[in-house]
Order: C-alpha cells, then structure tokens, then sequence
C-alpha cells in the first residue's frame, strides 16, 4: 500500500524531536527534520519513520515551523533585489549592444541577447541570472529553511527577474532563475529539469515551448525526487507558465520563432562584420 496516500510530510525542529522520540536529524540539516505524519491521525501525534515504527509524539505549533521568522522575511527580501538586478541589460551595456528590452523579442534574457550578441554574451547572462536564483535558495537550504519558505524565497527571486525593480519593472521570463532555484534541491532534479528543456528543444525547435513543457513536469519531477518542495515547486511553475502567456499564443498561430533561426541570424551578422 503506497505511503503518499496517507501520509504527509511535515518539517519538526530538531530541538524538540530528537529528546523526545530518539530520531538522528537529517544529515546536513542543522535546525529541521522532514517526519512524515499519518493524515488521519496527526491529532494523536502518531510519527511514522523509516522502520515503519509509530512513536507518540506533541506536535504542537511551535514544532510546525511554517512561520515566517524575521530571517526569513529579510532573506525573501534580499532574494527578490537580488533577482532585480538585470544580468542582460547590464550585460548587453558592457558590450555596447541594444538594450534588449527595445530589441529583439524584447524580452532581457538569455535567448534575446544570443539574438543581439552572440553565444558569449548570451552565456554570460545565463550563468547570471542562474546564479541569481540559486545562491538565495542554496543559502537558506544551508541556514535549515523550510521547504515551503525555501520556495516562497525561489518565488521572490523569479519575481524580482521579471519585475526588476531597479528596471522599471520589465523583466524577463525567469526561466533560468528558476532553475537555478530548484537546483539546491538536487542535481537530479536540475539534470532531469534540463534534460527535458533539451529534448524539447530539439525535437521542436522552440526554446519557449522546451521552458513550458519543463515548468509544467517540474512538479512531478520534484515529486519523484523530494516530495516535500512539489507544493512550492508547482506554485514557480505556473508563475513560469503566466509569464509566457505572449509565447503560447504565437505557438498557436504558428507565429513563434525556433531557436536554429537565432544562431543563424547572429551568425550572418558576424559574417557581414568579418
């Protein structure tokens, strides 16, 4: 009989399960453990662990640490200015290209700027814009942050991507920067998560359609992976799915361009430049 059925994950602090119920905190985690509580009888305080025992336990509100501490709302904060800061613009102004946000698809993402600048540009802003999701996310995993914050401060990254506010607010799609914020939770998930962008991609040709079919097996992935962040995983995907409500309705009037048709622009520029 599968577990998931009937079971749900809950986040207890160490402090107060490890004296009373004798289970090792999780290795890595300093200050939370992830139990897994009987749905029907989590007022008794029944806690299931890994030898399928049932130990009695008080799990009072203190020990359902899903409230937002001062720490965490200062690192959503912190994560959503972090996110404001456009690696594209920034970058396309180093290099003395267009800003991208009146050019191109005029969307400030990588995918534009490969279209305005070529590979290296494009790989600079890719790398930026990854790092802007996971080094909040990766640092509070660190701190002992709770799955469910942990994806409240993954959300507050993408948001600050594409509603800059040192930018005027017009920000890109947040693709990457939700990637990078899902990749602290394993490089199975962010190799499976990539995987499909890949595959989409070369089978269609549209790098839009390869970030909506990722978004959208996202949850389920994480799920197979670390149920425990599928509910602030699903929440990233459909604010990814929201944001490329433009390329959807080009997909379907045929209307979208395929990403061959970039590299292959940028590479004539080159050539009419040489």
């Amino acid at each position: 009989m599968s577990k998931n059925a009937y079971y749900q994950v809950v986040i207890v602090k160490n402090d107060d399960i490890h004296p009373l119920l004798g289970i090792t905190p999780q290795a890595g985690r300093k200050h939370y453990t992830t139990v897994i509580v009987p749905k029907r009888n989590e007022s008794q305080g029944q806690i299931w662990r890994k030898d399928d025992t049932y130990l009695p336990a008080i799990l009072c509100h203190q020990q359902l640490e899903f409230c937002m501490t001062p720490l965490a709302l200062l690192i959503i904060i912190a994560a959503y200015l972090l996110g404001s800061i456009s690696s594209a613009v920034l970058i396309c102004r180093l290099y003395g290209l267009p800003d991208p946000r009146d050019s191109g698809s005029g969307n400030p993402g990588a995918t534009n700027v490969l279209r305005l600048g070529g590979r290296g540009a494009a790989a600079m802003v890719l790398v930026c814009d990854i790092l802007k999701g996971m080094l909040p996310v990766w640092l509070s995993y660190w701190i002992g942050i709770n799955p469910f914050l942990l994806g409240i401060i993954g959300i507050a990254a993408c948001l600050g991507h594409i509603y800059p506010i040192f930018f005027h607010f017009r920000g890109g799609k947040g693709v990457a920067t939700a990637l990078g914020a899902l990749a602290p939770i394993g490089w199975d998930l962010s190799g499976m998560l990539i995987g499909t962008w890949l595959l989409t991609v070369l089978i269609s040709g549209y790098s839009s359609l390869g970030s909506l079919i990722t978004a959208l097996a996202a949850p389920m992935l994480t799920w197979l992976v670390k149920p425990e962040y599928t509910m602030p995983v699903s929440m990233l995907s459909c604010l990814i799915v929201l944001r490329h409500h433009d390329n959807v309705r080009r997909l379907l009037e045929g209307k979208e361009g395929k990403i061959w048709n970039k590299f292959s622009r940028n590479s004539k520029h080159s050539g009419n430049n040489s």
